[in-house]
């Protein structure tokens, strides 16, 4: 384990499963958590946040409410907002429109006035949305030490735009703003979400019930006002014989999600966002050691990138997992990391559901659900294998109609493993 220096307050850590590894004639895998810490609380970024609402409005969001609800919500994040902060409001539903462009909220009426005017009707391409929110990124560029942020909120599947989707999210990343989304309900497609947050270096909220979008919403803005570090980057410097084990690799808080890198080389670089101030962060991968290795051996440096709040200069720091490698040598494993690690088994396992049933393999689907209703069971987690048996009903009544939808059970997935991370502290 180590990490470097306070840096501007900042701290990095790496934390291995072991430290002592035994020699192995065959490839072995290494658990690490990376943990950040930026400055206490008390400092933040000077200059003005910039959110940009891209919202849902079509038809099935006239159900129970929900567009009303989310207009309310809308409201109270501008009166968190400050006079000098800057906002913009899109609105999509097969088609998008922007209905305030980029400007300061000053007294928030204007706001007020355009979200009211908000109906919903029209199918569903979110593509349209996020495509007018970058242009509206174009307004941001000037903004100096502020943060900048693309609220987006749905309730149903895009048609049959995904990929357009995707590549918006690495234009919204190359432009400086990470996309924080909300899947309102339980029938929205959580994997094209979760691509979205990740591929930004924002975040994917589950919304059950209409009345958390508010708070969601203000706490937001709450962290994009004290945000600490911006634009901040984790690369992970892998040795010519180690590599990264795919899919393996999952920011575990503030919250919970999928980081998927655009390659997997011998330089992989995540991205991670905003960091508000006392907002630490930890990141879960696994290294695949090579065979035969043998002493003191440094798989993986990992280098935090960032800029300060009020600074336009990027710093970095370092960690290094530093490991011994004998015979018949195996040290003893870190509580922390085998927690995080157990916790993300039934995220993973999730996905692999979900693939299944999103390629229509019943039977798959249900020996996972099986397992993972057993796993469940017998660790005590009452409340996920009560979801994953519900979930094993559905896939097994299904007869062609609507996918089972896995929304639930990987929202109480993510919630384990956020209360591991928060609750099982580093050795």
């Amino acid at each position: 384990m180590a990490g470097g220096g306070p840096v501007g307050g900042v701290r990095v850590r790496a934390t291995a499963l072991r430290t002592e590894v035994a020699q192995q004639a065959e490839p072995q895998i290494l658990p690490i958590v990376f943990d950040i810490q930026p400055p206490d609380k008390g400092t933040g970024l000077s200059g003005p946040v910039s959110l940009i609402f891209v919202i849902d409005r079509s038809g099935s969001m006239e159900d129970d409410s929900k567009i009303e609800h989310v207009k309310e919500a809308m409201k109270l994040a501008v009166q968190t907002l400050r006079p000098t902060d800057y906002c913009s409001v899109v609105v999509f539903n097969q088609d998008s429109q922007v209905i305030l462009g980029h400007r300061l909220v000053g007294d928030g009426r204007a706001f007020v006035s355009a979200i009211d005017s908000i109906e919903a009707g029209g199918g569903t391409r979110i593509s349209r949305g996020v495509a007018k929110a970058i242009q509206e990124l174009e307004f941001t560029q000037s903004l100096v030490g502020g943060s900048t942020k693309i609220i987006l909120l749905t309730d149903g599947h895009t048609d049959s735009d995904e990929e357009e989707c995707r590549v918006l999210a690495r234009k919204s990343a190359e432009a400086r703003s990470s996309i924080d989304a909300f899947g309102l309900g339980g029938d929205w497609n959580n994997a094209l979400l979760e691509e979205m947050g990740s591929a930004s270096g924002g975040s994917l909220t589950f919304l059950n019930e209409t009345d958390d979008i508010a708070d969601y919403f203000r706490a937001t803005v709450s962290k994009m006002q004290s945000v600490a570090l911006s634009n901040t980057r984790l690369r992970l410097h892998l040795v010519q014989t180690t590599s990264l084990v795919p899919d393996s690799i999952y920011r575990v808080s503030p919250d919970v999600l999928d980081l998927r890198p655009p390659g997997y080389g011998g330089i992989v670089d995540l991205n991670l966002g905003d960091i508000a101030s006392g907002d630490g962060v930890t990141v879960f991968c696994e290294v695949q050691l090579p065979a035969g290795v043998q002493g003191r051996f440094r798989p993986v440096r990992a280098e935090f990138r960032y800029t300060e709040a009020g600074s336009t200069t990027e710093k970095s720091d370092t960690a290094d997992i530093i490991l011994t490698v004998n015979p018949n040598v195996q040290g003893e494993q870190n509580a922390r990391v085998t927690a995080v690690r157990a916790s993300l088994a039934t995220v993973r396992i999730e996905k692999s559901i979900a693939k299944d049933i999103a390629a229509g393999n019943t039977d798959g689907a249900t020996r996972k659900l099986e397992n993972l209703t057993r796993r469940l069971s017998s660790s005590g987690d009452a409340a996920g294998a009560a979801e994953a048996t519900r979930l094993l009903e559905e896939v097994k009544s299904s007869t062609g109609g609507g996918a089972p939808q896995t929304v639930r059970l990987a929202e109480h997935s993510r919630k384990t493993v956020r209360l591991t991370a928060d609750t099982v502290k580093l050795s």
